[in-house]
């Protein structure tokens, strides 16, 4: 018998994906735009000493990457503290 079977973690996974992009088109704000906009206060806001953001340089530097996406100038204090850090 060499037949797949009709449930599997592939299968799981294909559906799960589907339901996922069907709830993300019919919502509005998408997931990932909520999801943007509260990332964007956790990180800016969560260093207060001179260990940089996270005290590890991808991850200062990927954080202004996230705040410049996130529509932050490059006179905004939190971009021009992101950047004094590094």
């Amino acid at each position: 018998m060499n037949r797949k079977a009709i449930v599997s973690w592939r299968n799981f996974f294909l559906v799960w994906t589907r339901i996922l992009h069907f709830a993300e088109a019919v919502s509005h704000p998408s997931a990932a735009q909520i999801g943007a906009g509260q990332g964007g206060e956790v990180d800016a806001g969560a260093p207060g000493d001179d260990d940089g953001l996270g005290a590890i340089y991808p991850a200062m530097a990927n954080a202004i990457v996230a705040l410049r996406c996130l529509g932050y100038s490059e006179d905004d204090p939190q971009v021009i503290r992101a950047r004094e850090r590094i």
